[in-house]
């Protein structure tokens, strides 16, 4: 069990939760003194962690509940969920520019991207995505760690988005990415909310149990990055989204439970496939326009499941 504060290093935690999705014998503990949220494991899985990513975490945290999926269909089923970011992000690229993607999976945002900027590179600890997602993309991926990359390459553009939280040191690797930025470069940060709104306005406790798992070590309020942030000299930017639908909320509401398909919990914002029938047709709309109007109540509250972050050096 963990003694201290893997940030902090205090020694005062509270409870969380002792119920996680896949693991009997971890609990989730806030720091009282730093509000760092972490997973407190007794399974040593963080000493290999590359070996978890490449044989066990694909089939436990299945894009298709209870299948196991290519790389191909993983891709696929990426691309059309990472289409729903590209608003949020392209605003802040150039054509001149050099981007890396950390923990870049089967390369989907990176194919999506690749019009956008010059260069592309990726970095995924998971073997078969990487090789994947190069040949995909076409450009460099590499699965080693950030440390590992040709000392000189500089980027534009760093992408960590949904990774930090994954990493056994996401601090000392937002303090060393400093090095790797170009002089007015800048880091997009998505990590999930502590604050989001499915925590507590939903009936029971089924979603979270099913919010907190083995594959995050860490859990973070916007109070808590922010903080982090600035200690480090970045200046930063935050906003909250939310990458899941209105039905998926209701999923829960009623049912307790996730839907079976990623793509369709983030993307199938209708009710019925096909509108041969007016009042089909009618009822889509309705929820077309109540899932925008949700997913604008998430950003405003900043209760989305998805903080993000713009953090640039300070001047």
């Amino acid at each position: 069990m963990i003694n201290n504060c893997p940030y902090c290093k205090a020694e005062k935690f509270s409870l969380v939760t002792n119920e996680i999705r896949d693991s009997e014998t971890s609990i989730i503990r806030r720091c009282m003194s730093c509000g760092l949220v972490f997973l407190d494991s007794n399974e040593g899985f963080i000493s290999n962690i590359e070996q978890y990513y490449n044989e066990s975490y694909t089939v436990d945290n299945s894009l298709i509940c209870g299948e196991v999926i290519s790389a191909s269909e993983n891709f696929d089923a990426v691309l059309k969920t990472k289409q729903q970011l590209l608003p949020a992000l392209t605003k802040y690229l150039d054509p001149s520019f050099d981007i890396l993607d950390v923990g870049c999976g089967t390369g989907s945002l990176l194919y999506l991207l690749k019009d956008y900027v010059k260069s592309c590179t990726g970095i995924e600890i998971n073997r078969e995505h990487a090789d994947y997602a190069k040949a995909k993309v076409g450009c460099d991926i590499y699965t080693t760690s950030i440390e590992d990359l040709p000392k000189e390459q500089r980027f534009d553009a760093i992408l960590l988005i949904s990774v930090l939280e994954h990493m056994a040191n996401p601090f000392k690797t937002v303090v060393e990415l400093k090095n790797m930025l170009k002089p007015g470069g800048f880091l997009f940060i998505e990590i999930p909310n502590c604050n989001e709104a499915l925590l507590d306005c939903l009936p029971g406790d089924a979603y979270r149990k099913f919010f907190y798992h083995k594959a995050h070590l860490y859990y973070f309020t916007e109070a808590f990055f922010g903080e982090f942030l600035s200690d480090c000299g970045y200046s930063y930017e935050v906003s909250s989204r939310q990458d899941y639908t209105l039905i998926n909320f209701l999923n829960w509401w009623f049912l307790g439970k996730r839907q079976v398909s990623f793509e369709d919990a983030q993307c199938k914002t209708v009710l019925y496939d096909s509108e041969d029938d007016p009042f089909k047709k009618d009822m889509n709309n309705i929820f077309k326009h109540a899932d925008l109007e949700f997913r604008k109540a998430m950003k405003k509250h900043r209760r989305g499941y998805i903080l993000t972050f713009i953090a640039k050096m300070a001047d």
